[in-house]
């Protein structure tokens, strides 16, 4: 009885799904694993065809109208939230602008105060 090799490797669960599924199907292809590589893609398959078919029953999606409606509304809030980052990002700038003449009169406060307070402001100014 001949022993197969198998050449399984470990990756780490650190990673996320979609890099440890590109570790496996690249060590499948390096190896020449073709009878296993296809046993895990079968396997992997239908694991996705029925991730795919819960969400879709939980979420009852089953009838194409109902998904084509739920595909449209999740576009429609995508777009709304797009549009919000926008708006929010103008009024960062505006925030930051008022910011930055805040900071000068900040900075310069002392000088306004000491120029109304003096008895002569036109007097210090030429000073």
């Amino acid at each position: 009885m001949a022993e197969r090799k198998r050449n399984k490797v470990k990756t780490p669960k650190h990673l996320s799904r979609e890099a440890r599924l590109y570790i496996n199907i690249s060590m499948y292809v390096t190896t020449g694993n073709r009878e296993g590589f296809e046993r895990w893609a079968k396997l992997n398959n239908l694991k996705e065809a029925a991730r795919t078919f819960n969400y879709l029953s939980e979420n009852n999606l089953l009838n194409y109208e109902d998904f084509q409606q739920h595909v449209s509304d999740i576009e429609a809030s995508v777009k709304a939230a797009d549009q919000r980052i926008t708006q929010i990002n103008s009024e960062l700038s505006t925030q930051k602008v008022i910011q930055k003449h805040c900071d000068s009169y900040r900075l310069c406060r002392k000088v306004i105060e000491d120029c109304k307070s003096a008895k002569n402001p036109k007097e210090d100014r030429k000073s």
